[in-house]
């Protein structure tokens, strides 16, 4: 009995994922240090080699600081983790111009495999820069408009934009925000509301379809619709999302319309979980209908263990009954 405790004892770690728990600021500033803190779980013992992908494109926007000095993110750090320190902080700095969200990676790998990491960052101009500007808040009007009945999650609704005047600064986000970007955006095409449409605001009055994500299609109830320009201007709305099999009994709403304030930097924790290799990660999450999975070898063994799990216990039944006949 003892040996097979032992077996089961072999198989089951292999059934967990690693994962990375990241601790960094919401907002980080062109020019400014912030820091990252990265906390292994389920990864085996030993050291990794680290490094932090920060792109506009194929560009790398970011340094970090390693060994007494600052050097591009495109370097490694060598030797940088240990899974038996649990924990360990980076410094980082946007070093090129950069305004608005983007996406950055976490590469880590040892000899034998190597795990990425995906997050979203949000850039803003230097503090100073960003005080200046919401000086000249004030003369930007912002009247966002929907039918209170359209916002149906499963359906395309349209929400009207008007502005008091048309400037330099024509690139816009809008999207349902309930902690997280929940919704995508038709602009051309359909992307992830994370993305700006640029250039839409050309003329005073705009209208712009928009939708829940299919991953959050069980979502109700309130949320945030927030309207953002690239230069940091923000304007959220409180919005009721629908369930899409209580639409119809909803009554004739009214067209809502209101003021809201300006969100504030804040610090977020993030569990991630390891991204197969294939991931399109410029264009949109991970779909394994359009893109093919490849798989490395410690998850193929993770996946193979489990049948073979299911296959040891399904023989040790037929031992058992067969001793007991």
């Amino acid at each position: 009995m003892l040996k097979i405790v032992f077996i089961i004892m072999l198989i089951v770690p292999l059934i967990y994922s690693q994962e990375v728990i990241i601790n960094y600021p919401e907002k980080v500033y062109v020019g400014e240090e912030f820091e990252i803190t990265i906390e292994l779980s389920n990864f085996s013992e030993g050291i990794y080699d680290t490094k932090f992908d920060i792109r506009n494109g194929s560009k790398n926007i970011a340094k970090r600081f390693w060994e007494n000095e600052w050097k591009s993110t495109h370097y490694w750090m060598y030797n940088a983790l240990n899974e038996s320190e649990k924990k360990k902080t980076f410094k980082l700095m946007i070093s090129e111009p950069y305004i608005g969200e983007v996406l950055f990676f976490i590469r880590i790998k040892n000899n034998v495999e190597e795990f990425i990491f995906n997050n979203s960052l949000e850039i803003e101009t230097k503090k100073e820069e960003m005080e200046e500007r919401g000086s000249r808040k004030e003369a930007l009007d912002i009247d966002l408009k929907w039918d209170e009945n359209e916002i149906v999650n499963g359906e395309e609704f349209e929400i009207s934009i008007k502005i008091n005047k048309i400037s330099d600064n024509k690139d816009v986000k809008v999207y349902i925000d309930n902690g997280k970007i929940i919704s995508d955006r038709y602009y051309e095409e359909w992307k992830s509301g994370m993305f700006y449409a640029n250039d839409f605001l050309d003329t005073l009055d705009r209208k712009m379809k928009i939708r829940i994500r299919e991953e959050h299609r069980n979502f109700s109830g309130e949320a945030e619709i927030v309207f953002k320009l690239r230069n940091g201007f923000e304007h959220r709305e409180k919005i009721e999302i629908i369930p899409y099999n209580e639409k119809s009994n909803t009554n004739d709403g009214n067209i809502n319309s209101s003021n809201k304030s300006i969100g504030v930097n804040e610090t977020k924790t993030i569990i991630n979980e390891t991204i197969k290799l294939g991931y399109d990660y410029e264009l949109k999450p991970w779909d394994v209908k359009t893109n093919p999975v490849y798989e490395s070898k410690t998850e193929k063994m993770r996946k193979y263990s489990v049948f073979a799990f299911a296959l040891f216990c399904v023989l040790l039944v037929i031992l058992i009954i067969w001793r007991k006949m």
